[in-house]
C-alpha cells in the first residue's frame, strides 16, 4: 500500500521513518514511543497507522513468546 507524505511535516515524517527502523530492529515499545511525538495531523495519513497496527502486532507476538506465570492466589 503506498501512503502519501504530503499532509506531513517533514519533522513527523521523520518520526515515522524512525519507528519503521525500530520496528525492523525488533523494538516495538521504541516503535511506539516515536510514534507518540507525532502531531494529531499527521494521524491523519495512513502511514503513522500502518507503522502503529505492525508495532502492535510485533509487540503482541513478543508477549506470547514469554514463558506463562501462573497465578496462585493467598489463602
Amino acid at each position: 500500500m503506498k501512503y502519501s507524505i504530503k499532509r506531513m511535516t517533514l519533522k513527523d515524517a521523520l518520526h515515522v521513518k524512525s519507528a519503521e527502523f525500530w520496528l525492523a530492529l525488533g523494538q516495538p515499545m521504541e516503535a511506539v514511543a516515536e510514534l507518540q511525538k507525532l502531531t494529531a495531523r499527521a494521524w491523519n495519513d495512513g502511514w503513522p497507522v500502518a507503522v502503529f497496527r505492525c508495532a502492535a502486532r510485533e509487540f503482541g507476538a513478543t508477549l506470547r513468546r514469554l514463558p506463562r506465570m501462573e497465578m496462585h492466589s493467598k489463602r
